[in-house]
């Protein structure tokens, strides 16, 4: 595991909360994205996806998600292609956003 940048959580905290506390941590980072993307400020949009980039991270290394990894794995990659994208887009946003919340009950 490498070592976490934005949050200073450890991966034990993390692993105890519930699958759904995961995932509306990583929502929660995306509906900020979702604000800044109407501000239109991509370097805040980024910032937001770039700590739910990390927060996916630590929760596709959590054993419990193990039958979700490959659903998680796709949601994370989606999450870095729309951070690399140069027009931040709101209908993508939110696309991602409702498949991550279909997630936790995957678990």
């Amino acid at each position: 595991m490498y070592s976490l940048i934005f949050h200073s959580i450890r991966p034990s905290d993390w692993y105890a909360q519930p699958p759904a506390f995961q995932i509306l941590n990583i929502a929660s980072e995306l509906t900020r994205a979702g604000s800044w993307i109407v501000k239109n400020e991509p370097q805040m949009v980024n910032d937001c996806y770039a700590r739910a980039l990390e927060l996916i991270d630590l929760t596709r290394s959590d054993p419990r998600w193990k039958p979700g990894l490959k659903e998680l794995s796709r949601a994370r990659e989606y999450l870095a292609y729309l951070y690399n994208q140069c027009g931040k887009d709101q209908h993508q946003n939110d696309l991602l956003l409702q498949g991550l919340m279909g997630l936790s009950k995957s678990v």
